[in-house]
């Protein structure tokens, strides 16, 4: 596999843009474990996020930098890696996909600025890499205060909470544009105009939105679909398309679901008994409900931190593909005896 190299970056700042570094990879590695539904790769997601270009949902936990034993020492890496993970992530995401980040507000030490929280650098990032803010859910865990080691010896609050926020990346996805010049095609063909398409519906200016790729495209609901296929002649090729793009989150949950927790922004979830084989694992109903709120039929849900796999096995027990990536390859390890066992009930 070829490579391509760039130079050092320097020391980065609060005002520092983020040049990635390290080598950049072409294309996708050879797979670290792979089955009909899970596929995992051992290296940096910085690298390989920007060559996954299928539909997708990103769903995941950065390292918080609070000295794990596979965190680096140094606060500045860690910010590096948590800014280069979104602008990797902005690179690797279709418009309008989501990326769901499970992370705290954490105070660095710059060397030449001091003390300061990095979310402010981080929402700079988010931005300038085409994602906006969308949503965020607070994940309420069970108290656990006695636990922390500043419960005895500060007056720091203990936290109870953390923060999901739900990114979305601006813009259409390149499949709802295609559809549209395809109904814009067929328009044309047919000799029919916009104006004869709104009256056959009894619209006004909705067949803009179906034939127009450049202002605010969209695709026609699927009890639209047939009628308007029928009305132009066009053939049936994007009917499974239309039907993963018209669906709609509700149809991915009960109305008692919804009402518990999907419309709820606080989500009462316990946090993890025993971090016996990763040191910083969360409950599985977590990504479970991220991915039920958040993705279609057909995305493929990622996680660039993959750690001993929670994600994966949801994606699994849930009936979909998934994709991890995670440096560490003991913990590759892990996830992939995790994944050959089967999953359980969550």
């Amino acid at each position: 596999m070829t490579t391509a190299t760039t130079t050092p970056a320097p020391p980065m700042t609060a005002n520092a843009v983020v040049i990635r570094s390290s080598v950049l990879l072409e294309s996708l590695p050879e797979p670290f474990y792979k089955d009909d539904s899970v596929t995992i790769y051992c290296g940096d997601c910085r690298e390989i996020l920007p060559n996954l270009k299928m539909p997708k949902v990103i769903i995941t936990s950065p390292p918080y930098g609070v000295g794990k034993e596979y965190e680096s020492d140094c606060d500045l890496e860690w910010e590096y890696l948590v800014r280069g993970f979104i602008h990797a992530s902005g690179k690797a995401m279709n418009g309008g996909e989501y990326l769901a980040l499970n992370l705290p507000d954490r105070v660095v030490l710059d060397e030449q600025l001091g003390m300061r929280p990095v979310m402010p650098v981080v929402w700079r990032d988010v931005c300038t890499s085409g994602l906006q803010l969308y949503d965020k859910r607070i994940w309420k865990k069970d108290p656990c205060w006695m636990r922390d080691r500043w419960h005895a010896c500060s007056v720091k609050s203990v936290s109870e909470i953390e923060e999901i926020y739900i990114l979305r990346k601006k813009g259409v996805s390149p499949v709802v544009k295609a559809i549209v010049r395809s109904i814009a095609e067929a328009r044309d063909a047919a000799r029919i105009t916009n104006k004869q398409i709104d009256d056959h519906f009894g619209f006004n200016g909705m067949s803009g939105h179906w034939t127009n790729a450049d202002v605010q495209p969209d695709v026609p609901a699927l009890e639209h679909w047939e009628k308007l296929k029928t009305f132009l002649g066009m053939d049936g090729r994007w009917d499974d398309e239309v039907k993963r793009q018209s669906e709609r989150v509700r149809s991915r949950m009960t109305d008692a679901e919804w009402t518990e927790w999907g419309s709820r922004q606080v989500w009462e979830i316990r946090s993890v008994r025993a971090n016996d084989d990763h040191p910083a694992k969360f409950p599985e109903m977590l990504p479970s409900r991220l991915i039920r709120l958040l993705a279609s039929n057909g995305d493929v849900i990622v996680d660039p931190f993959m750690g001993s796999g929670t994600t994966l096995e949801a994606a699994k027990f849930l009936g979909r593909k998934s994709i991890g990536i995670e440096k560490d390859e003991k913990y590759c390890e892990l996830a992939k005896r995790r994944m050959a066992q089967g999953v359980l009930a969550l």
